[in-house]
């Protein structure tokens, strides 16, 4: 929120710390409460910066007025009979086709009211107008269903074969993999079983080791000290042994960046509780009456 938003309240809170709850202060709802979380430094921009977006922006608008003067023209023809391809003579639009099906993402396709439109239209509707998020527009009409089909074995042969390959050497790999890991995991080295270890040290739950897949940390931090895992790559796979496990020093800085992070993290859900017990108990204890005689008098006045 900006000085501008908080009205009277503005600068008690931009002269306050982080962290810091001050308050009562006037709001739109009434006397209030505030918790400074952070401050964040205004951010400007040169006009020389924001020239491109400018014209960007002035280009949409002039695009999106226009559009907006088309319309009822191609209601208009769509209303009249007027194909796909008549409309796309007597106006700006583009013809175009496109084969759609299930999982499509290009051309028209991306767009959401497009897929939408899609699957609602009948080979015999006429054409649709379908107006679509940035503002531009397009005319639908299902040319024809084609129903899903098998394709030939033939076509796909090569694939199929080349797939089952890739899937047969993956698993025997992985096969392979796992026999070395449980022999090292019973003493053996990894020069024994025909490996070149690489020793990481000091590695902790966020630090990336080049060529480990993504559950290399987290397979780690959930093993004990001496065993050993498999782990699948895209390629190939990686034997990974604990052989210690080391508590965090206590001075460390990020360290204790992680631990004011998680108190401050507590101390805002314990500070979101009490309010939230404060306001149930205040809204049991606070009886409401109506006054019926003065709201008929306030609804006679009205009428």
């Amino acid at each position: 929120m900006s000085k501008a938003d908080l009205g009277d309240a503005a600068d008690p809170v931009f002269g306050a710390e982080t962290g810091n709850v001050i308050g009562p202060l006037p709001s739109p709802l009434g006397p209030a409460l505030f918790r400074v979380n952070a401050l964040l430094a205004a951010d400007e921009t040169s006009f020389e910066e924001a020239a491109p977006d400018l014209r960007a922006e002035i280009a949409d608008e002039r695009a999106r007025d226009a559009i907006g003067e088309l319309l009822p023209k191609i209601e208009d023809l769509i209303a009249g009979g007027a194909s796909v391809a008549d409309v796309a003579e007597q106006t700006d639009l583009e013809p175009g086709q496109i084969a759609w099906s299930e999982g499509a993402a290009e051309g028209p396709a991306a767009y959401q009211e497009f897929r939408d439109a899609v699957q609602a239209a009948q080979p015999n509707d006429i054409p649709k107008e379908v107006e679509l998020s940035d503002g531009g527009v397009l005319v639908l009409q299902i040319a024809g269903v084609t129903p899903p089909a098998l394709r030939p074995y033939e076509e796909v042969q090569a694939e199929v074969r080349k797939a089952w390959d890739a899937e047969a050497l993956r698993d025997e790999i992985l096969a392979q993999a796992n026999a070395k890991a449980e022999a090292i995991a019973g003493g053996a080295s990894f020069e024994d079983q025909g490996l070149t270890p690489q020793t990481q040290a000091g590695v902790n739950r966020r630090d990336p080791i080049e060529g480990t897949p993504a559950n290399f940390s987290a397979t780690a931090f959930s093993m004990s000290a001496g065993e050993a895992h498999a782990l699948p790559t895209e390629d190939g796979a990686i034997v990974l042994r604990l052989d210690a496990v080391e508590a965090a020093p206590e001075d460390d800085e990020n360290v204790a960046a992680e631990r004011d992070a998680i108190a401050t993290q507590v101390s805002s859900s314990i500070a979101n509780d009490l309010f939230q017990a404060f306001e149930r108990q205040l809204q049991a204890s606070t009886e409401v009456r109506l006054d019926d005689r003065a709201i008929s008098a306030v609804n006679a006045q009205m009428n």
